[in-house]
């Protein structure tokens, strides 16, 4: 089995020196990669074992930087290079990785046809900073990022909205809270119906 999940990395990941150890314990197989932008790959794209398709599951120390990818479509491969493409991002943002390639998934494997798009990994906050679209040599490429990256206007954050308590700008005197409102709604309406609280009770 160890050697299956081993090979298994290799093909999703085209290549077997990222793969640090695979460790069995506690019922449960552990997979070490050798980099923190290794890891956020392999748990992006998951593994393929005997057939059967595998999300993995992260559990990177809380204290590492939070890596996320940053996917670049709409750019020839044989018109733009990686250099071109790194120097027009590292003008708005850090760049913790190489350009990669995006390859086609076909029956629940990854296959070695690239599919046209481009990532690189970086920091939550300089991601946010990316715009949609973005100039890269003679091209408009389309900028692909986690959607939960927006930034909140009032305080620049990321990941978060006017009503997070996590929010370091926020006035608890002056911020509603909508959960606690519509339950106090649903105690004393004198006409809320059974249906009106099986959603009130998914908030």
């Amino acid at each position: 089995m160890l050697m299956q999940i081993a090979t298994s990395v290799a093909d999703t990941m085209q290549d077997l020196m990222v793969l640090d150890a695979v460790q069995p314990m506690r019922a449960r197989w552990y997979i070490y990669m050798k980099t923190t932008v290794d890891h956020a790959t392999l748990v992006s794209k998951g593994i393929t074992v005997a057939g059967r398709y595998i999300q993995l599951q992260s559990e990177v120390r809380q204290d590492r930087v939070h890596l996320v990818k940053v996917t670049l479509r709409d750019l020839p491969l044989h018109s733009v290079d990686n250099e071109t493409v790194l120097e027009t991002l590292g003008e708005v943002c850090q760049i913790t990785s190489p350009v990669r390639y995006s390859n086609v998934w076909y029956q629940g494997r990854l296959t070695n046809i690239q599919n046209g798009d481009r990532y690189v990994y970086m920091e939550a906050g300089d991601a946010s900073k990316l715009p949609d679209t973005l100039h890269i040599g003679e091209f408009v490429s389309c900028v692909v990022k986690p959607l939960q990256l927006s930034a909140y206007k009032h305080c620049g954050g990321v990941g978060h909205h006017a009503f997070d308590k996590s929010c370091p700008v926020r006035e608890p005197d002056d911020t509603v809270d909508m959960v606690e409102m519509f339950r106090g709604h649903e105690a004393s309406c004198p006409i809320c119906t059974s249906a009106c609280k099986v959603v009130l009770s998914r908030i």
